[in-house]
């Protein structure tokens, strides 16, 4: 069973000193993660168009999701639980797609982004725990914690 980081993450800090310091690096950590799910969907569309619809695209953001539902479910659930607003989700991920496809529209060879964005979700190096723990980290780093 997949690791449930949000909980980990609300873990790691138990200490009544810290509390305002840990629901910014929350609030911070949910919408970068939501980021995240729209970057995926973004670079997956753009991609699959720029490819001539090759399927391939589509079947790798499909399995992305897939093996990621338990984690959008527990971010959905720690987002309502947070206190941040609702529209934290939509707006990060709209925030996330329009900036990636941004990007791969200045690619100087959209093709080749494509293929890298491809062979790197098939490889699962946009898993969504891994990419939530070097967020925490950066955060972290970035907070002096």
């Amino acid at each position: 069973m997949k690791l449930k980081i949000l909980a980990v993450v609300m873990s790691l800090m138990p200490l009544p000193q810290v509390a305002v310091a840990q629901q910014v690096e929350q609030g911070a950590l949910l919408q970068q993660v939501y980021v995240l799910w729209g970057m995926m969907d973004g670079a997956a569309n753009f991609c699959w168009e720029a490819a001539n619809y090759d399927v391939a695209f589509m079947e790798a953001h499909q399995n992305w999701l897939a093996n990621n539902v338990i984690v959008r479910d527990e971010l959905d659930t720690t987002l309502a639980a947070s206190g941040e607003a609702p529209t934290l989700a939509a707006e990060s991920e709209a925030a996330g797609s329009t900036g990636i496809v941004g990007i791969l529209k200045q690619a100087t060879n959209p093709e080749e982004a494509c293929s890298n964005w491809l062979r790197s979700t098939v490889a699962g190096d946009y898993d969504a725990e891994v990419y939530m723990a070097e967020q925490l980290g950066l955060l972290r780093e970035r907070d002096g914690m």
